[in-house]
């Protein structure tokens, strides 16, 4: 399904997804849910009214560049996830990004 909004998800006896209700009021028998609210960068509204929106590095599509370390162009600022200019946008890749931004803030910070 494609630009649908979801009002509700309904569980069965066992806790387990069955059901949606879309705002249209339609109610769709489901499994599973996998969400994407698509592949346009929020962060330049994030930095819109900070100073750091001049300083941080940008793609042409407003995703923060950084270097496989997770590290922006600041020294000490570090971005996972979706807001990372990258080529995968999925849950896998942003909790990698999560674990690799992590260590490399705890060795930044050792050398500090």
């Amino acid at each position: 399904l494609y630009n649908q909004e979801i009002l509700a998800c309904h569980a069965n006896e066992d806790h387990h997804l069955d059901s949606l209700i879309l705002k249209n009021q339609q109610v769709l028998s489901v499994s599973s849910l996998f969400v994407e609210i698509g592949r346009l960068s929020s962060l330049t509204g994030i930095f819109q009214n900070s100073n750091l929106k001049s300083l941080l590095l940008f793609d042409q599509s407003g995703f923060l560049i950084t270097d496989d370390t997770c590290s922006t162009n600041l020294a000490g600022l570090f971005a996972a996830g979706d807001c990372r200019s990258k080529n995968f946008r999925q849950l896998v890749t942003a909790s990698s990004d999560g674990a690799i931004a992590a260590n490399s803030a705890i060795e930044f910070l050792s050398q500090v």
